[in-house]
């Protein structure tokens, strides 16, 4: 990580979803897990996300895919409420986690499909059949 990272990955979220971001941070930061957390914005944030050679929608729809992939429903409740800020529609979700049924398991594609479906109920977006 380089100098500055946590910085650009603070700025670069404010950029995307305001301040709920930094919001979460201050409610979950502690002195033990800072530095981690510090690094986590900073790498991924601060630098895989930095570049405009993807949109963040795009970036958006691959990140939900892998979080999904790995079994991080928390994550993916996190990143499907950040796609949908980020312009992702509920029908494109459903199709990246239909790949993620196929590529990585129905254990897998279920839970971010009950995941997302949670996130998009509560935030009371319409769903196409």
């Amino acid at each position: 990580m380089t100098y500055g990272s946590f910085e650009r990955g603070v700025e670069k979220q404010r950029e995307m979803w305001g301040d709920a971001p930094a919001s979460m941070l201050a409610q979950v930061e502690s002195e033990f897990n800072r530095p981690i957390l510090h690094q986590i914005i900073g790498t991924c944030f601060g630098e895989a996300w930095a570049s405009d050679a993807l949109t963040p929608k795009v970036r958006s729809l691959i990140t939900v895919g892998m979080v999904a992939a790995m079994g991080r429903t928390s994550e993916t409740r996190l990143h499907v409420r950040w796609a949908l800020l980020n312009g992702c529609t509920p029908e494109e979700l459903r199709e990246v986690i239909k790949h993620v049924a196929a590529y990585a398991g129905a254990p897998a594609g279920a839970e971010a499909a009950f995941a997302a479906d949670e996130v998009i109920r509560a935030e009371g977006v319409a769903v196409a059949p």
